[in-house]
């Protein structure tokens, strides 16, 4: 497999230097309490984050009730067919985990890249699949979404998880179609919005590899589970997702499988 070069670019490594001199050991969240060293937030803010960190069902990644999760999945998920093989997430899309992703996707907040990265990458680390991922995915953005941003949140995010779980970022898929925001569609719509939209990237070649997919938010799981359905056609054997949060919406039917 080709091996992605990328890197979070000059830009946001300028703007951290900017932040760093001005507001020196602040927290990338708040600005007013200093930072700890693990994830450049306060300790204040980072319990805020992680209390967004409620019980999740590993097989579609949404929320439950306790004692719902059998080997199955859950009441939401147990008779819907999903392509990944297990999603892991930070959290809730709630309180301060939600307002942190909104500040990072939307309000130019880009150095925050790096404690959403590390935290994204300690619940990887801790899921029972990693040892057998071989690569890190990163869902692709297209040229027409780029316009009107500089960075694609994704697409930071993906290089700084894939080092810290010591996996290579490989570039295996791309988009080949833009498509409506999928802000306030409906599940239906949200599948039909990118059916069609992602390919296996040319001259790479991935039979029987087992792979995982990072994304910033899973909503109604349309765009995760396209993807999988594309890397498991493309030649992988598993095809696991890994994203910030996920809202509290139903899942989607993946009847589209591969």
């Amino acid at each position: 497999m080709e091996v992605a070069t990328q890197s979070d670019g000059g830009l946001i490594r300028l703007l951290r230097s900017v932040v760093d001199v001005c507001i020196p050991n602040a927290c990338l969240l708040c600005r007013a309490e200093p930072k700890t060293s693990d994830d450049d937030l306060c300790v204040p803010c980072r319990n805020l984050v992680l209390a967004t960190r409620v019980e999740y069902c590993p097989r579609c990644g949404k929320s439950v009730a306790p004692y719902t999760v059998t080997d199955d999945g859950c009441p939401r998920c147990r008779t819907r067919r999903i392509i990944t093989a297990g999603r892991v997430r930070l959290g809730e899309y709630c309180g301060a985990l939600a307002e942190a992703i909104r500040m990072f996707k939307y309000r130019g907040r880009w150095e925050l890249d790096r404690c959403m990265a590390g935290l994204l990458a300690d619940v990887i680390r801790k899921a029972p699949w990693l040892p057998q991922i071989e690569a890190i995915v990163a869902v692709p953005t297209c040229w027409q979404h780029r316009l009107g941003r500089r960075v694609h949140a994704t697409t930071l995010l993906a290089p700084l998880v894939a080092k810290a779980c010591d996996r290579p970022l490989v570039p295996l898929l791309r988009r080949i179609k833009g498509g409506p925001h999928q802000v306030g569609a409906t599940d239906e719509e949200r599948a039909r919005n990118v059916r069609g939209k992602f390919r296996v990237a040319r001259g790479v070649t991935f039979d029987g590899a087992r792979l995982c997919v990072i994304d910033d938010v899973l909503t109604s799981g349309a765009t995760m589970n396209e993807c999988a359905k594309i890397l498991r056609r493309g030649g992988a054997a598993e095809v696991y997702g890994a994203v910030l949060a996920s809202t509290g919406r139903v899942l989607a039917d993946a009847s589209d499988a591969p």
